[in-house]
């Protein structure tokens, strides 16, 4: 049974399919959620937390102490190795927080001054919680090193702007389409009158003049059928997506692997620091483009149908038959399922930037099976209905037809293939 809906052009505005469709909200989602989740941690261990113990730090006790240890730690970043002693209540106590931001941090200068001031021996003064004689510290007030715990907020930022679009971008980007009512029923309108001319070109063996069909996908060819069956050609090929994410993951992370190898040293030893979290999202990104790389050259390596439509244009309302095999083998091919789809794009500017939507108005199964005899070759019939819009390219518009052919193989990518077919006015 075909699901139908009437076309974008015809009737509506254009839908808001490829723009948040769940693909693209589950993307959305996790690219947001993973720099506001992100940035939110960094926020807080470098700048929500410290500022709470400075505030807590305020009304413990100013205590004498020895400083027994004091030294500067780390290669490429640096933080002060202190340790004290002090007597509280009659009893002896060890601290070693200097002050509340425990980070490595660049500037080897800064730290060796904390260090010529508390000197192996010198006596200075601590502040020690009076309820928890173990927690204390030396230097309790605000340091400039805490500015560097706002440096998260950008990527709460751009968090935020995703879930934004995600969930309010809908609305207000729909609303900005409307001014695009009216050139969809202009569409419309010059989609009916293609629509009544072709229909009596095709009865009458004539053909209108270039001119007239300057806004539509035909010309004085396209309207005339040469006899005979036509291969139908793959939309594109999962080796170009994966060259091409291949060819980003390299760059990508060769820029990030100069950080990365500059850190190294430092992770050998778990000396972990600000500038090391602030890589997290970066090489995870990394990653993440990679293994699509990799998973879409798998897709390339699936079984290759062929598939073989009896004419080349097939009429609204009228039929063609589609004949499908696998020269190569099935492989551990399990079902198989043919789809025919009338898709409508519809393109649009919103400031600097295109976007295209994508509605789908017609969706029907032509076959579907899980027999493995069944799954290296067959045959279907095509049917056409007859209300719907035949293929039509107005610029900012157009409606596309398509075999889907989708096989799912276990543990593997499916084969997930699209091809276009031509669909024209009525005969």
């Amino acid at each position: 049974m075909a699901k139908r809906q009437e076309a974008l052009s015809v009737a509506r505005s254009p839908g808001f399919g490829s723009l948040v469709g769940c693909f693209g909200v589950l993307f959305g989602l996790v690219f947001s959620t993973m720099f506001f989740g992100i940035g939110s941690l960094f926020l807080w261990l470098t700048a929500v937390h410290p500022g709470l113990q400075v505030w807590e730090a305020s009304s413990w006790v100013e205590t004498p102490c020895t400083i027994i240890k004091s030294d500067v730690e780390g290669r490429e970043t640096y933080r002060v190795e202190i340790e004290y002693q002090f007597t509280f209540d009659g009893k002896l106590h060890k601290g070693d927080q200097y002050d509340f931001f425990d980070m490595s941090t660049s500037g080897r200068t800064s730290k060796e001054r904390i260090v010529a001031k508390y000197k192996e021996g010198s006596e200075h003064v601590c502040f020690v919680d009076p309820d928890d004689p173990t927690k204390s510290v030396l230097h309790r007030g605000l340091s400039a090193k805490m500015w560097w715990g706002l440096f998260p907020i950008p990527f709460m930022v751009i968090g935020l702007v995703g879930y934004w679009v995600v969930f309010f971008g809908r609305t207000r980007i729909k609303n900005k389409l409307t001014h695009m009512q009216n050139r969809a029923i202009g569409d419309a309108s010059l989609s009916e009158a293609m629509t009544g001319r072709s229909s009596q070109s095709f009865s009458t063996n004539r053909v209108a003049s270039q001119s007239e069909w300057s806004d539509s996908s035909y010309d004085e060819e396209d309207l005339f059928e040469e006899p005979g069956s036509v291969t139908l050609a793959q939309e594109s090929s999962p080796f170009g997506l994966a060259l091409f994410l291949l060819f980003f993951a390299l760059i990508w992370n060769g820029i990030v692997s100069v950080f990365v190898f500059s850190r190294f040293e430092n992770w050998a030893k778990l000396d972990l620091g600000f500038e090391d979290l602030i890589l997290v999202p970066f090489v995870l990104i990394g990653i993440g483009v990679f293994l699509a790389s990799i998973y879409n050259f798998m897709a390339g390596m699936n079984p290759k149908p062929v598939l073989v439509l009896s004419r080349q244009l097939i009429p609204l309302g009228g039929a063609a038959l589609l004949q499908w095999r696998f020269p190569n083998g099935t492989g551990s091919l399990q079902k198989l399922k043919i789809s025919l789809t009338g898709l409508e794009e519809a393109k649009y500017r919103r400031g600097t930037n295109t976007y295209t939507d994508t509605e789908t108005f017609c969706k029907e199964v032509l076959f579907e099976t899980t027999a493995l005899d069944e799954l290296a070759e067959g045959e279907v019939e095509v049917n056409i209905p007859t209300e719907m819009m035949h293929s039509f390219n107005g610029g900012n518009n157009k409606v596309i037809w398509q075999i889907h052919f989708h096989g799912d193989i276990p543990m593997w990518p499916d084969i997930n293939a699209k091809f276009p077919i031509r669909v024209v006015p009525h005969e």
